[in-house]
C-alpha cells in the first residue's frame, strides 16, 4: 500500500482533467514497472494505491519517482509555475495479512 500527498497540501489535482492524466500515468508507470494494481484512490491533494509487487519490489522507489517527476513537471507546465515542488512525501506498507488487506482495500 503507498500513500502519498502533494507539497504543503495544494490541490494540484483539482480537476477531471488534472486526475485523470495523473491516472493514467499512474496506470502506466505501474505496468511498465510489473506492479500489479488492485485498487487506489487519487484525490486533489493526495493517492492512495495498493498493489502486489514485481520479482524487483525496489522498483517502486523509481517508478515513483518517475510519476512525480513526470506529473509535476506537466501540472507545473499549465499553471506557467517552472520548478515548483508537487510532490511531498510517500510512504509504503507491506501487507502481509488479510486482515489488514481487506479493511484498506475496503
Amino acid at each position: 500500500m503507498v500513500t502519498c500527498g502533494t507539497y504543503e497540501k495544494a490541490h494540484f489535482l483539482r480537476d477531471a482533467p488534472r486526475l485523470d492524466r495523473f491516472r493514467s500515468l499512474l496506470f502506466a508507470g505501474l505496468a511498465e514497472a510489473g506492479w500489479e494494481l488492485h485498487a487506489w484512490a487519487i484525490l486533489s491533494n493526495h493517492y492512495h494505491f495498493m498493489a502486489s509487487s514485481p520479482s524487483d519490489p525496489g522498483s517502486l522507489r523509481r517508478t515513483l519517482s518517475k510519476l512525480h517527476t513526470l506529473s509535476a513537471r506537466e501540472l507545473n507546465m499549465q499553471d506557467h509555475q517552472t520548478g515548483r515542488k508537487v510532490w511531498f512525501q510517500y510512504f509504503d506498507k507491506h501487507i502481509t495479512f488479510t486482515n489488514s488487506y481487506l479493511p484498506r482495500l475496503k
